[in-house]
């Protein structure tokens, strides 16, 4: 995220996050793209989604947002691994602070 909740509904989907102990969530005000990355016990279930969209208002009524997603298998496996090998890169990114953080497991 790029910034903390300002709206009610951003608090309330930050808490909703909360609630599970397999989600971690990082603030960073430099850093613009979205990636949502999820690993799953069985690959073909895993995915990773990256974009510009953000949960606002504007974002949800009138911008125009682009993203792709990733899905965990045929040609897809591989960009799913490196997202979420970047996405772990970033943990450690200048400026980054942690709003909800979980103990991360590496998967092979």
């Amino acid at each position: 995220m790029t910034r903390p909740p300002v709206e009610s509904y951003q608090e309330r989907a930050l808490e909703v996050l909360g609630d599970y102990d397999t989600v971690e969530v990082r603030f960073n005000s430099t850093l613009h793209a979205k990636l949502y990355a999820c690993m799953a016990d069985e690959m073909s279930e895993s995915f990773a989604m990256l974009g510009s969209g953000n949960l606002s208002g504007a974002a949800l009524v009138s911008n125009i947002e682009l993203g792709v997603m990733f899905l965990g298998r045929g040609r897809g496996r591989e960009a799913v691994r490196r997202l979420c090998d970047w996405g772990m890169s970033l943990r450690t990114l200048a400026g980054t602070s942690v709003a909800k953080r979980r103990k991360l497991q590496r998967r092979t």
